[in-house]
């Protein structure tokens, strides 16, 4: 014999849906209103490394680039 499935579990199961649906559009509108795809470590903890040491490169760079600046 089959379940039964009651209106309160469907009520919960859409509800679930809902606030799950939520949480991804409230990220999706903090993306497009900071401009940034990477705003908390959370958002992507390997991004995050990646863009960290990207920084750091271009401040070495930068900086490589000032001392050669001022050797001359």
């Amino acid at each position: 014999m089959p379940n039964r499935i009651t209106f309160t579990q469907m009520n919960n199961t859409v509800q679930e849906n809902l606030q799950r649906n939520y949480v991804k559009l409230d990220g999706l509108q903090s993306q497009l209103s900071s401009g940034k795809r990477l705003t908390r470590p959370s958002d992507g903890p390997v991004d995050i490394t990646n863009a960290m040491d990207l920084r750091t490169n271009i401040q070495e760079m930068n900086q490589f680039q000032r001392n050669n600046d001022d050797g001359r």
